[in-house]
């Protein structure tokens, strides 16, 4: 599925381009480097916020699937806490990315997963994310 299909991001803010698996607690996307991304610093390279958006929108874009394939309203999600963030290499523009996330537990609206980042067989960037979700319509 397209990731516009499946989260409420869009560009320049929509990061991944598509959805890829989806088994269990385990998801997989997509992103390709263009060179007006909006992450791109002005040596060229990536922001390394870059990394830990893409694993977020791929959970996203999981639950996303989710929520359609069951007919259950979306969610809001937000990033509320990392860890063990490492930035391996960057990606050169034209670079087709694939996002790797699992969730490693859930205890009411918080998720703990993990994501890693490789262009072809190269791991670029890891992180652990805490994430919290909400129904979108759930008022504090």
């Amino acid at each position: 599925c397209t990731a516009s299909e499946l989260i409420i991001h869009r560009p320049p803010m929509l990061l991944i381009d598509s959805l890829t698996e989806r088994h269990g607690d385990r998801a997989a996307a997509s992103a390709t480097i263009s060179s007006d991304n909006l992450c791109c610093s002005g040596e060229g390279n990536i922001l390394p916020e870059y990394f830990i958006e893409i694993m977020a929108q791929t959970m996203a874009a999981a639950n996303g699937y989710d929520n359609l394939k069951n007919g259950t309203p979306p969610k809001d999600g937000f990033i509320v806490g990392m860890d063990r963030f490492a930035l391996h290499k960057f990606p050169a523009v034209g670079d087709t990315l694939t996002i790797r996330i699992k969730k490693n537990m859930e205890f009411g609206s918080m998720k703990v997963m993990e994501g890693k980042v490789y262009a072809g067989d190269d791991l670029l960037s890891s992180v652990e994310l805490k994430v919290w979700e909400q129904d979108a319509d759930e008022k504090e």
